[in-house]
Formats: C-alpha cells, structure tokens, sequence
C-alpha cells in the first residue's frame, strides 16, 4: 500500500525516514486519509459544546442520522415518525418539520429572541455564521441551543421509540435551557 502511493521503494525510503531511520509518525501520516475541513464542521466542534451535540449535529448534516426511512432495508410496518405520527420519518422531518420538534424549536428561538425559522440544520448554521456582529457570548449561546436542540429532540424520539416515554415538550425545553445555562455558567462563571 506504501509503495502505491509513493511509487518506487527510493520515494518511499525518503518520504519515511528520518536521519537513516524510519519515522512513525511519517509513516502514520502518509497511511491516514486526510478529511478536507468543511466550513460546517467548525460550527460542530467547539470545546465548549459537549461531543454529544456536534455528533449528533454532525450525523444529522451529514444524512446519517438513524431513522425509520434510512432503514429501509429492514422491514418495518410503520415508518411514521414516532412524534407526530402524520409523516414518514426522515431526518429533515424529525427535526425540524415534525409539529413536535416545531413545537421545541419555536420555544427555543422565543427564548432567545431569534427571528428566523431555523428550518434546517444548514440553514441554522448558515445564520449563525452571519452573526459576526454579536458579542461571543451570545453566538457561543446560541450555537450552544441550536445544537442541544437537535440533541435533545433526537433523544426524545428515542425515549418514544424505545421506551414508551410520553412527548413532554415544555420538559424538552427546560432540559435544553438547563444544560446550555450549566456550559454558559462555566464558560462565564462572573456573567461574561
């Protein structure tokens, strides 16, 4: 495998040695597929937003998101979406057309005092992006919810599916709140 990247055993020689001696870490570099960063994914990982959220933000985005339609291979009587039971369960619906999953987000965008209808995930982090003019606080905070939403409404889809959990969305909602004053509190213990 060296040798089809490299092409002759003299490239790789010089290409993996360091000084007369084999690098590993010139060896682990050369074997490893290198990922070109998508402007997306700097909105995902933050160190300050927990690697629950920007995974799940960042299956989501991607398409990956386990859901009844991405499970078509398997067979299932109903692939309704398990919070309003009106529409095939697709990512785009579980998320952010389902009436439930609007029901949290409308919630959400009031208690930020947002405008826009985040109606995808693209377009929410389109949006973040355009909100250079506000304090860092504030953009961390609201990057912070828009990616605990996502979270927490994939977690209620499955305490539904799973576990027969009732849909509570007003309790969804103060979850929500909750953890991101909890990471707030600690990013800005004085109020920042």
């Amino acid at each position: 495998m060296l040798l089809l990247k490299c092409g002759d055993r003299w490239e790789l020689e010089n290409q993996l040695c360091d000084q007369g001696d084999i690098s590993v870490t010139k060896v682990y570099d050369l074997l490893r597929t290198r990922v070109v960063m998508r402007p997306w994914m700097k909105a995902f990982w933050k160190p300050y937003i927990p690697p629950r959220y920007s995974f799940c933000a960042w299956l989501i985005f991607r398409n990956r998101i386990t859901t009844k339609t991405s499970l078509h291979f398997i067979a299932m009587e109903n692939r309704l979406c398990e919070l309003c039971h009106k529409e095939e369960e697709t990512g785009q619906h579980l998320f952010f057309s389902c009436e439930t999953s609007t029901l949290i987000w409308n919630a959400v965008r009031s208690w930020l005092e947002i405008a826009p209808a985040l109606s995808t995930l693209d377009r929410a982090l389109t949006w973040l992006r355009r909100l250079k003019n506000n304090h860092c606080s504030k953009r961390k905070m609201i990057r912070l919810t828009i990616l605990s939403t996502a979270y927490h409404i994939w977690r209620l889809r499955n305490g539904v599916y799973f576990d027969n959990q009732a849909i509570n969305t007003d309790a969804i909602v103060c979850k929500i709140k909750v953890g991101v004053f909890k990471i707030m509190n600690r990013l800005y213990p004085n109020g920042g």
